[in-house]
């Protein structure tokens, strides 16, 4: 078993330079078939000390925006000085078995609060899968590298 061949991994909204504009993410996930769904929010440098970082999931019954914000699916996270001396830095949040009645349907977005936040992205990875997916369906490429057994 390798994690390539049990999740499936999806890109979700791409670079976004400095700025204070909620950006939700094009790429809605339909949760069917998977128990869940680890959502990635990923920065680059320029953070600034007491930024607020407002990473929400929004959850439809439809393939559609405009879903419910999944309150316990959100993190506000407050920038300290040591986070905004960083390169690089990542906020995961992670929604286990949605109600598909009501939450099928899973959309990411980033909101921050000051203007130097640079977005890198937003990754969703589904997990627990009833079907295998294509590890290549929507990554531009995938390897994996077996190593025979010590």
């Amino acid at each position: 078993m390798n994690l390539l061949n049990e999740v499936k991994i999806t890109p979700v909204l791409g670079y976004y330079a400095a700025g204070v504009t909620e950006r939700k993410a094009p790429t809605i996930i339909d949760t069917a078939g998977y128990d869940g769904c680890l959502f990635l929010y990923l920065f680059g440098t320029n953070l600034l000390e007491t930024a607020v970082l407002n990473c929400w999931i929004y959850g439809h019954d439809v393939d559609a925006t405009g879903g419910t914000k999944l309150t316990t699916a959100t993190v506000a996270h407050t920038v300290t000085a040591a986070n905004a001396l960083l390169a690089k830095s990542a906020i995961a949040i992670d929604v286990f078995q949605p109600d598909p009645a009501l939450y099928r349907y899973l959309e990411a977005s980033i909101d921050p609060d000051m203007a130097n936040a640079e977005i890198l992205g937003i990754i969703a990875i589904q997990y627990n899968g009833n079907v295998k997916p294509d590890a290549n369906a929507v990554l531009l490429a995938s390897n994996i590298e077996v190593f025979p057994a010590a």
